[in-house]
C-alpha cells in the first residue's frame, strides 16, 4: 500500500503536465519582465519629470533626513542651509523643518526670507509622500521678484492715492483762490471803497 502511494507521488507530474507547468513558467516570466520594464520606463519618466520641475523637491524620511533632492531642490538647499550634505535636515533659513512639517495642513505657504545685502524670499510646504507614509516632500521656490514686484505695484498704489489726495486739496484750494480772487475783485471795483482807501493816503 504505502509502494503503491510512493509510486503515485513520484509519477503525479507526466511529462506532459511538466511541459504545461515550464511553458506557464516561462509565460509568467516574460510577463514579470516586461512589467519590470514597464515600471522601470514609468520610474525614468517620473525622474525625468521631477528632474525637470520649476519646484525645488525635496523627500524625508520620518526623521527629517534627506533620501532624494531634485537639481533645483538642492540648489536651493544650498542658500537655506549652507553646508548641508546628507543627513538630517533642522533648518531651512531661520525655520525649523519641524515648524514646517507642523503647517502641513495650512493653505498658505510658509515665507522664509534669507536677510542679507541680496534679501532673497523663498515658499516652502510640507506634504506626506502618501496617506500612510511617514516620509514627507518638500517643495520650495523663490519668491524673491514677486515680492519685489508685489512691492513696487503696492508703490505705485500709494502714489496714486497720494495723488488723487493731492489733486482733491488742489481742486479744493483752487475753489477757495478763486472766490477769494472773485471778492477781492468786487472790493476793488466798488467806489467807495476806492474814496475810502484815497483818503486814508
Amino acid at each position: 500500500m504505502l509502494a503503491h502511494c510512493r509510486d503515485e507521488k513520484e509519477h503525479a507530474f507526466s511529462e506532459a503536465h511538466a511541459r504545461i507547468l515550464d511553458t506557464f513558467a516561462n509565460q509568467a516570466l516574460a510577463a514579470i519582465q516586461r512589467l519590470t520594464a514597464l515600471l522601470a520606463a514609468e520610474q525614468k519618466r517620473l525622474e525625468g519629470l521631477v528632474e525637470h520641475l520649476p519646484l525645488g523637491v525635496l523627500l524625508l524620511d520620518s526623521e527629517y533626513r534627506l533620501l532624494m533632492a531634485n537639481p533645483l531642490g538642492r540648489s536651493l538647499l544650498e542658500v537655506l542651509n549652507p553646508g548641508f550634505s546628507t543627513g538630517q535636515l533642522h533648518q531651512l533659513g531661520t525655520h525649523g523643518v519641524g515648524e514646517l512639517i507642523d503647517r502641513q495642513n495650512d493653505l498658505m505657504p510658509l515665507e522664509i526670507v534669507q536677510p542679507g545685502p541680496s534679501r532673497r524670499v523663498f515658499i516652502a510646504q510640507a506634504r506626506p509622500a502618501g496617506e500612510d507614509s511617514h516620509q514627507w516632500v518638500i517643495t520650495l521656490r523663490e519668491a524673491t521678484e514677486e515680492r519685489e514686484y508685489q512691492g513696487r505695484i503696492q508703490m505705485q498704489e500709494r502714489l496714486a492715492t497720494v495723488g488723487q489726495l493731492a489733486a482733491g486739496i488742489a481742486h479744493d484750494f483752487n475753489n477757495i483762490m478763486a472766490a477769494i480772487l472773485v471778492y477781492t475783485n468786487l472790493l476793488t471795483d466798488d467806489p467807495g471803497i476806492q474814496r475810502s482807501a484815497a483818503s486814508a493816503c
